[in-house]
């Protein structure tokens, strides 16, 4: 049996400032039996929407909707994740 294992460090959740833009920034952490595993960028991206903040990546997408504004791979297994959210009154 296989244990997956995902840890979220959130590095920064909320507004700057009054007034600003939110910004929410994750490392998002996935290990396969103690390993760190590499899995594609849809997936990651899934459980990225999924546990840390959902956001749209389409171009078509609504002025209020979060934007991701990095998604970088750190290492095997390891990735940055910055969503941002525009302020709204």
């Amino acid at each position: 049996m296989s244990i997956r294992e995902i840890k979220i460090e959130t590095l920064h959740a909320g507004q700057p400032r009054p007034y600003a833009d939110s910004v929410y920034e994750f490392i998002l952490e996935y290990k396969l039996d103690g390993e760190n595993f590499d899995l594609n960028e849809g997936v990651i991206k899934k459980y990225a929407k999924a546990l840390c903040r959902d956001f749209n990546e389409s171009e078509e997408a609504g002025w209020w909707e979060g934007k991701l504004r990095t998604f970088e791979k750190i290492s095997i297994g390891k990735w940055h994740i910055v969503v941002i959210e525009p302020y709204t009154d």
